[in-house]
């Protein structure tokens, strides 16, 4: 299992701890409001449904490799045959990391807290204390997603519970009123990660359509799979990410290696290398 083994664990930890928080004092909030009922219950287990889904996507997001290349592990480029077939010879490129000494392909990057050059590299992220590239970035989206849609769930919630309030005397974000300062505190955390998260993945989602590198990937992809069905241009460039080309129920599951699905031929493209006989295993078992 990848692990970094950083200060940045301190506030991956510390985002956990706040929005558990902020779950638990919903749940609280909501055994005080309505109790064992069948409305009560039904929000109870959406809450902690949701809150799963999250936290998968964190575990996984924070402990998969994001695609780094071994610095022990020969690579070659794609040979002259394959790259008469691409259609943008300079993106399967090499260039030279002075940190690693070392060629990677072009659309790799070094991550100095990693130690390590990173395929699809979109950022290191402290609050998953990782780097987020071609290993790991499915799950960072539905991070995003996922923890966006448990706060909008949690805002709708408290505000339900006071808007039907009937009792104004004892109602509002006061201490000692319902739903007290722990309403006040899911509002005001609720908020600030949902607009932190829903931003981070307008913008993801807008980068990874418009980047050149994903639409270079995603043309290579096509002229090995002209007898498949392809998507839009937005499918085609997150199936890069997500380990197929078109939507399919699997793309909402977090998971370790989101890769198993392609071949050989698709992963050297992908990963812009070539290893040995067999680039797509072995590249494989470095995202594991």
């Amino acid at each position: 299992m990848w692990f970094v083994w950083d200060a940045g664990i301190a506030v991956s930890f510390m985002g956990l701890g706040c929005m558990l928080a902020c779950v638990l004092a919903c749940m609280y909030n909501l055994s005080e409001w309505l109790g064992a009922t069948v409305a009560g219950v039904s929000f109870q287990i959406m809450l902690l449904v949701m809150s799963g889904w999250a936290l998968s996507s964190h575990w996984y997001t924070m402990t998969t490799n994001p695609g780094t290349i071994p610095k022990s592990m020969r690579i070659s480029q794609l040979s002259p045959v394959d790259e008469k077939t691409l259609g943008e010879p300079k993106a399967n490129e090499f260039v030279y990391c002075e940190t690693c000494d070392a060629l990677h392909p072009k659309r790799a990057e070094h991550c100095h807290t990693c130690q390590s050059c990173v395929v699809l590299m979109d950022h290191h992220c402290p609050w998953v204390n990782n780097c987020i590239g071609i290993g790991n970035a499915k799950n960072f989206i539905l991070l995003l997603l996922y923890v966006a849609m448990l706060c909008a769930a949690m805002i709708v919630v408290t505000v339900l519970q006071l808007w039907t309030c009937t009792a104004p005397i004892v109602c509002g974000l006061k201490a000692g009123a319902s739903p007290g300062r722990a309403g006040m505190w899911v509002l005001a955390v609720s908020s600030l990660f949902l607009v932190l998260c829903s931003l981070m993945l307008a913008m993801e989602i807008f980068s990874i359509s418009e980047d050149e590198i994903y639409g270079a990937i995603a043309s290579d992809l096509s002229s090995l799979q002209e007898s498949r069905e392809h998507g839009s241009k937005l499918s085609r460039h997150l199936g890069i990410l997500f380990g197929n080309d078109m939507f399919q129920w699997h793309w909402l599951v977090p998971g370790r290696n989101v890769h198993r699905r392609r071949r050989d031929d698709e992963m050297d493209i992908i990963l812009g290398y070539r290893e040995g006989e067999s680039s797509h295993k072995s590249g494989i078992q470095s995202l594991v």
